[in-house]
């Protein structure tokens, strides 16, 4: 069967920064990075010797970013899609506002390998997070991992999966803050899978926004499979911070809880929404904030009349969770 390979040209400094980006905008999760930086493996048996290592190209700090999707993609389409957020990127490094990211070109090539599929196998495994287990369709809930609720989920094109840092950080915000009953607002849902976890963990209704209209269906598909009802989760497709109308659809002061997992050029500009949208007392739970930005949206968020709850790490990216 035929595949596709996306290989996009940067840096290693900016590998992080374009996976999160192929998950939260496209639902890439399952992603390879190709480059010359070096594997300290001194905990491995036999300790760290450097003549047994073997010879490789000096480390020049470049690296290719590589993912595949199946035969039947729209390839065009998506190396469109991957181009805008390259461009975007590019655009912020000639600014100085980004990091450098090097060449940030995309390359598509085509192959035939009739076992494509079951490589998503190989790096997508159940985990935990907390008392949540997460786990793709293909492997039954592992008794070593001790878990209170499970979540049905796969990779694939529009998939968010919950392994990044930043959705990590989000699940680990609602299984704090959540209080069962609370309304909750997901704002940028993708695949819905933070909806999905605060319905797990007790929420009345959800609402969810975002600006791709194909994230509803899958939205919808993730709820029937994880055995909850639509009527729980509404899907709005729109841009919060410049559509009127949908500001009025999702409501002022109607929310125990919003949660928002996307970039902080977003959050930033997105803040008094989701204030407005708040009700008193309210949490807003932020993440997908990298780390040298995090003073730009935890001063965009108290700017907005939010009060800072928490700033939370983890690797290059932060969580900040605030009040109304």
């Amino acid at each position: 069967m035929k595949y596709y390979c996306f290989a996009i040209d940067t840096t290693v400094e900016a590998e992080d920064v374009i996976a999160f980006l192929l998950s939260d905008r496209l639902g890439i999760d399952s992603v390879e990075f190709d480059d010359n930086e070096f594997v300290d493996d001194s905990e491995k048996e036999g300790g760290f010797f450097p003549e047994l290592q073997p010879d490789t190209p000096a480390d020049d700090g470049t690296s290719v970013v590589k993912f595949y999707m199946p035969e039947d993609t729209d390839a065009d389409g998506l190396a469109e899609k991957v181009r805008a957020i390259l461009a975007e990127l590019k655009e912020k490094e000639k600014s100085g506002e980004g990091i450098p990211v090097g060449k940030c070109s995309l390359t598509v090539t085509t192959s035939d390998d009739k076992d494509w599929r079951d490589k998503w196998k190989d790096y997508f495994h159940a985990f935990t997070i907390g008392d949540l287990l997460i786990r793709p369709s293909w492997e039954e809930a592992a008794s070593d991992l001790p878990h209170t609720h499970e979540l049905e989920i796969d990779p694939g094109i529009a998939f968010g999966t919950g392994a990044h840092e930043s959705t990590r950080l989000c699940i680990e915000g609602l299984q704090k803050y959540l209080k069962e009953g609370d309304k909750v607002l997901d704002l940028g849902t993708g695949s819905g899978i933070l909806a999905i976890v605060a319905l797990l963990y007790g929420a009345s209704h959800v609402v969810g926004t975002d600006i791709d209209p194909d994230c509803a269906p899958t939205c919808y598909e993730n709820l029937e499979k994880n055995s909850l009802s639509r009527e729980d989760f509404d899907v709005y497709i729109g841009n919060l911070t410049e559509d009127r109308e949908l500001q009025d659809r999702v409501g002022y002061s109607a929310y125990d809880l919003v949660t928002a997992n996307i970039l902080a050029d977003i959050i930033i500009p997105m803040a008094p929404h989701a204030y407005k949208a708040i009700k008193k007392d309210g949490i807003f739970i932020t993440s997908g904030i990298i780390n040298f930005r995090e003073g730009d949206v935890k001063e965009a968020l108290e700017k907005a009349g939010f009060t800072v709850l928490d700033e939370v790490p983890d690797g290059e990216w932060f969580s900040i969770v605030c009040k109304k």
